[in-house]
């Protein structure tokens, strides 16, 4: 439509280029990655962070690495269920065994204190500290990461995670005692009726029809 001098609707629109789509964002290679045991430093790392602060990012990059599920201890396995009548011996017996193993996983968790230990790497360049599991703390000798190549970098800072992973264990604490008398006590408070059946307090099942 044109009015009266000459203007039309289409006037109105520009048709000039499309604009351009916005570049994609460059994703940026981690600084630090953590695999298990295993440290990786990004091949710029140095562009990135001031050696002086490399202890930081490790430990940040192991603690983010450490929130996990971390798998159930396996438990002994129980065997199919005993219908065998139990004497108050066989009982006496099976509680003595209990406490025993109970008395022994509190000595456990007596001596899982909250003091911190510390590793140090076999290259001598790096340490760690770790209380109940979770690392702690990362040193690192600033002046020798400056200058030194990134493989020996990441095997001191791997020594030293594996040492403090294997000596820290707490899985066997968190999960409580896993013990073939434990699952036993466990296995006849799992079924109440066939363990008052089996003491006699309550009579047998007769065969099935």
């Amino acid at each position: 439509m044109r009015d009266e001098e000459g203007w039309s609707l289409t006037d109105a629109w520009d048709y000039g280029d499309e604009p351009a789509a916005a570049p994609e964002p460059v994703r940026q290679e981690a600084l630090v990655t953590v695999t298990g045991d295993r440290v990786r430093l990004a091949a710029d790392w140095r562009d990135r962070v001031d050696p002086r602060s490399l202890h930081t990012e490790v430990l940040t990059a192991v603690q983010t690495a450490a929130i996990t599920v971390t798998a159930p201890a396996r438990e002994p396995v129980r065997p199919d269920p005993d219908t065998s009548p139990i004497t108050p011996t066989d009982a006496l017996r099976l509680l003595d065994a209990v406490q025993a193993d109970l008395d022994a996983f509190a000595r456990q968790v007596v001596a899982f204190d909250d003091r911190p230990e510390w590793v140090d790497s076999r290259g001598g360049h790096a340490a760690g500290s770790s209380v109940h599991g979770q690392v702690r703390e990362f040193e690192i000798d600033a002046k020798w990461a400056r200058s030194a190549p990134n493989a020996e970098i990441e095997e001191e800072l791997s020594d030293v995670l594996t040492q403090l992973r294997r000596k820290d264990d707490s899985s066997e604490l968190i999960h409580g005692p896993r013990t073939s008398a434990v699952a036993e006590l466990r296995a006849l408070t799992a079924d109440p009726q066939a363990l008052l059946r089996r003491v006699g307090l309550l009579p047998a099942k007769g065969p099935t029809a």
